[in-house]
């Protein structure tokens, strides 16, 4: 809640990242702010009402503290990352689906390298259970195995046995 109890800020998912939602109270009007695709976490109110105070995440952003401006710009409130990694380099996975076991489609992830080497392994990265999804978030072991060449797909929901989050199984 902001300090004046007008608008709320809260989070939601859309697809494997997730925005900020501001409802204000009196009009009933619901605005969408997100820094990029990738995970914003705890938003926070500042203390004069005109900005939230969040923690983003993305494949090619540590997760760092931001100020997000209700007009949409948004900076981050400490320095990030390190002179030894070029950001650029990073790999934004694709959101996809494929056919499970019940003829469902099933979400996934799928991270390809920016120089695909045809004789590498993919790497198929299973994680979820019944209460937990697979984002488009910062993933530095995934990242990793992308600058070897290797190809990660990650299903954001479990796909097995449990039936993560009512998804189909795999």
């Amino acid at each position: 809640w902001s300090l004046d109890g007008r608008r709320l800020v809260f989070t939601a998912q859309f697809g494997a990242s997730n925005h900020l939602l501001v409802y204000d109270l009196q009009t009933g009007q619901v605005a969408r702010l997100k820094i990029g695709a990738g995970i914003h976490h705890t938003p926070r109110w500042t203390p004069d009402g005109q900005a939230i105070d969040l923690v983003f995440e993305s494949p090619q952003t540590p997760p760092n503290a931001w100020r997000m401006h209700l007009d949409g710009r948004a900076s981050p409130l400490f320095p990030t990352g390190s002179p030894d990694l070029v950001l650029e380099q990073l790999v934004t996975p694709q959101e996809i689906t494929y056919p499970g076991l019940d003829g469902r489609q099933v979400p996934a992830l799928l991270y390809q390298p920016r120089q695909l080497k045809k004789s590498k392994p993919a790497v198929i990265y299973l994680h979820g259970g019944p209460n937990w999804l697979a984002q488009i978030e910062w993933m530095p072991f995934i990242q990793h195995l992308l600058s070897r060449g290797s190809i990660p797909d990650t299903p954001p929901r479990c796909t097995n046995h449990r039936d993560s989050a009512h998804q189909p199984i795999a």
